[in-house]
C-alpha cells in the first residue's frame, strides 16, 4: 500500500518542529522538499506555504500551530516564548542578576554590591 501524503500543514509542522531557529516560507519549503515530505508541489509551492501558515495564524490566532516571530519568520507554537514571557524567565531565574530590556532585546547584568 503507497504511503499517504502529507498535507501541506503536516509537512509545515514537521519541519518547523526539527528547526532550531526561525524559518522563512521559502527555507521550509526547501526543507520539505529535501525531506520529501510531498510530492506534489504545485507551480509556487514557497508561496502556497506562505499562504498555509498565514491564513492559519488569521484566522485560529492563539489556537494556530504556528507564531510569526518577525517579519516572514515562523516558528511552531509550542517551542514559541515571547518575549514577555522570557524576561519574566530571566528576572525569576537568578536572584544577584537583573534583565534589562533595550530595543526588544534583553541582556542580564549582575547586581553591584
Amino acid at each position: 500500500m503507497a504511503k499517504r501524503e502529507m498535507t501541506w500543514h503536516e509537512a509545515i509542522k514537521t519541519v518547523l518542529a526539527k528547526s532550531s531557529e526561525p524559518l522563512n516560507a521559502a527555507e521550509i519549503t526547501e526543507r520539505i522538499v529535501s525531506q520529501d515530505l510531498r510530492e506534489s508541489f504545485g507551480a509556487t509551492p514557497a508561496d502556497s506555504v506562505g499562504a498555509a501558515v498565514s491564513t492559519s495564524i488569521k484566522n485560529e490566532r492563539e489556537n494556530s500551530p504556528y507564531r510569526r516571530v518577525g517579519r516572514g519568520l515562523f516558528v511552531i507554537a509550542d517551542s514559541y516564548i515571547d518575549n514577555s514571557t522570557r524576561l519574566q524567565q530571566m528576572q525569576e531565574g537568578s536572584d544577584d542578576r537583573q534583565a534589562i530590556a533595550a530595543f526588544g532585546m534583553y541582556w542580564q547584568q549582575r547586581k553591584k554590591k
